[in-house]
Order: C-alpha cells, then sequence, then structure tokens
C-alpha cells in the first residue's frame, strides 16, 4: 500500500493525534509525538550547521551536464545549409554539455532497524542534507522522504513525503533528514494507525539491497535518473566516509558520458 502526502506540512497534520508505543526513550532520541510533529512542520536550524561544515570539505561544485544536438565533423544527421556553405561542423551529434536543466528527485528512506542509533541517523542525515545542499547548486532537485514499513493490506506500507525544495526548506529537512523521530515517532505512528504497522519490515523487504530498491522504484515510478537512498546502515559510506559518500554522488550526476 502506498500512502502519498502533498508535503511535509501536510504530513504533519494527517498525523496529528497519532500514537504509538515507543514512549519518549532514546529509541525516538528522547523526543515526544507531538514535539517531533510540531518540528516536522517548523523546522529545527541546530543541524544544518553541522552539514555546512560538510560542505566545506566537498570538492568545488561544477555544472551538470544535459544531452544536446551539436554542431560536429560526424553525427546522426547533416545540417544542409551549413554543408553547402562549407562549415567544418554540418553534422549533429548529443552531447552532454554544461547545464543545470535535468531535474532529479532524491528519495530517501526515513525508516531505520532498532539497532541504529539515533547518533548514527544524525551522522546520515548530515551527510544527506549536505548533499541536497551541494545538488541544488548545480541542477534542479526534488527531495522525497519515504517510510517502508510493514503494513496488513498487502504486507508494506510506504510512505511518500516531499519536501518543498524551490528552494530546499533546510530547516525542515534538516529535523527531518536527522532526528530519529521523524520516523520512530511520526512515520511509525501513521503507519500504525493506518495499516496496523506490526513493528516489521515489508514482508518482501529481505534485507533491502537491490531487488528491494528494483521494487520500490517501479512501485513508486522513479525516473531512472533519480536517486534512491535506502534504509541506513552503520557501514554505509554516507556514516563513515560522508565527504567521499557526498562527492561521490555529485559525480555521479555530473559526469559527462560520452556518446549520450
Amino acid at each position: 500500500m502506498i500512502k502519498r502526502y502533498e508535503s511535509t506540512e501536510d504530513f504533519a497534520t494527517a498525523v496529528r493525534g497519532c500514537s504509538n508505543p515507543y514512549g519518549t526513550g532514546s529509541f525516538v532520541g528522547h523526543m515526544e509525538f507531538e514535539t517531533a510533529r510540531l518540528k516536522t512542520l517548523q523546522g529545527d536550524d541546530s543541524y544544518v550547521a553541522e552539514a555546512e561544515k560538510l560542505l566545506d570539505l566537498l570538492d568545488a561544485s561544477v555544472e551538470t551536464p544535459h544531452a544536446e544536438w551539436v554542431g560536429s565533423v560526424y553525427g546522426a544527421y547533416p545540417i544542409v545549409p551549413e554543408f553547402l556553405a562549407g562549415s567544418p561542423t554540418p553534422m549533429r551529434h548529443r552531447q552532454n554539455v554544461e547545464g543545470d536543466n535535468s531535474p532529479i528527485t532524491i528519495y530517501v528512506s526515513t525508516t531505520c532497524s532498532a539497532g541504529i542509533s539515533t547518533e548514527t541517523m544524525l551522522k546520515r542525515g548530515v551527510a544527506i542534507l549536505a548533499l541536497v545542499l551541494k545538488m541544488q547548486q548545480i541542477r534542479p532537485i526534488e527531495l522525497c522522504l519515504l517510510a517502508e514499513t510493514h503494513g496488513r493490506t498487502d504486507g508494506e506500507y510506504l510512505q511518500v513525503i516531499p519536501i518543498i525544495t524551490k528552494p530546499v526548506d533546510i530547516s525542515v529537512a534538516a529535523f527531518t533528514l536527522c532526528h530519529v523521530a521523524f520516523a520512530r515517532q511520526l512515520t511509525y505512528g501513521a503507519a500504525i494507525r493506518d495499516d496496523k504497522f506490526n513493528g516489521s519490515w515489508p514482508n518482501t523487504y529481505n534485507g533491502g539491497g537491490a531487488p528491494w530498491e528494483a521494487h520500490v522504484r517501479e512501485a513508486l515510478g522513479m525516473a531512472e535518473q533519480d536517486l534512491y537512498i535506502g534504509s541506513a546502515r552503520m557501514w554505509d559510506d554516507m556514516i563513515t566516509k560522508p565527504v567521499e559518500w557526498v562527492n561521490a554522488q555529485v559525480k555521479r550526476f555530473t559526469e559527462v558520458r560520452e556518446g549520450e
């Protein structure tokens, strides 16, 4: 089952009055449900500075390539007037050139196993926030939060929660990405209320990985260029090597690939 919200504000409004059995201890980052809901509405700037520090360590920004037909001595077809005029580049072939007109959506799973600490989620969230801030300097992006849990209806309950990205609502992104209470208080509470979430992963999750990503991409209709960031794992590069991870993602979306 898929539940799509229009925005974080829509989600925070919809979950008003929800509750869950997880209390207010370390599992939820010592944050009450209503506090987490209000921070989802208002944001929390306290994590932004950490992401900005990480940005200072990143490589200089580069322009984003997109495919255009360009003049060449070879290519798929000729421009006859240019050929007759003696132009040295009368042919046309597609080539990636620098620009900012190929948007992507970054989908971030906020769901995490019980063994993932609040500190690990904070490190992960800071790295993802730094990536979002970096990418918006380079190309148009959209940001969607995901919750991937069990659901009674068909074995899974996927919540899709977009964050405003024109420009990015940094304060809201910071809280929802960095504080574990967003997932464990709010999305779990909504899943319990709306589809009888039993505390487990989706029935076909099976540890995540490529098969699960392929399923989520198809279920949500992701475009090929969209970036999917799966649930947290302690050994993820974004946690252990955040600078290298952010740079690798940026490079992925800015490399010029010949022949495209």
